[in-house]
């Protein structure tokens, strides 16, 4: 499981959401959920269909929230 597939499942986990409900406030198939919860890796379509549904910012979802409190990706490397 890829970073990104971890922010998705935790993100659907603190909503008390099941797959089947992502699916559904989305319009991506359960199965397609279940696929980004293992391997991501989704378009920027589908990346921004799941931020609207889960009340996140496409950048935190992305991995890319740098706000305050945040740290930088480029510091990490």
């Amino acid at each position: 499981m890829n970073d990104f597939a971890k922010r998705l499942q935790a993100a659907r986990e603190a909503k008390g959401w099941t797959k089947y409900r992502l699916a559904k406030q989305t319009g991506i198939s359960e199965e397609g959920i279940a696929k980004l919860e293992r391997e991501g890796n989704p378009r920027l379509e589908t990346l921004r269909a799941l931020a609207g549904a889960l009340g996140v910012s496409v950048a935190e979802l992305a991995g890319e929230d740098t706000g305050p409190g945040k740290k930088n990706r480029q510091t990490q490397l």
